[in-house]
């Protein structure tokens, strides 16, 4: 095993970098899923179509001739 011996300027540089390395990792992925969900939401009116004119999820039984009237 072979060691490398860091100034302590050095070595306190490589922390630093270090954690401000991992801080821009988990920004980056609380981004990521921020744009997911956003993408998500955009595209919730393509599966999920409301009928306009009583404020619901049309049933599945649309253009069905049941005889209920709904």
């Amino acid at each position: 095993m072979h060691f490398i011996s860091l100034g302590s300027n050095n070595f306190s540089a490589c922390l630093f970098f270090k954690n401000n390395i991992k801080k821009l990792k988990k920004q980056v992925k609380t981004i990521r899923i921020l744009i997911n969900e956003k993408q998500l939401t955009d595209n919730l009116p393509r599966f999920f179509q409301i009928d306009s004119r009583k404020g619901r999820i049309p049933s599945k039984h649309l253009g069905a001739a049941t005889g209920s009237g709904d």
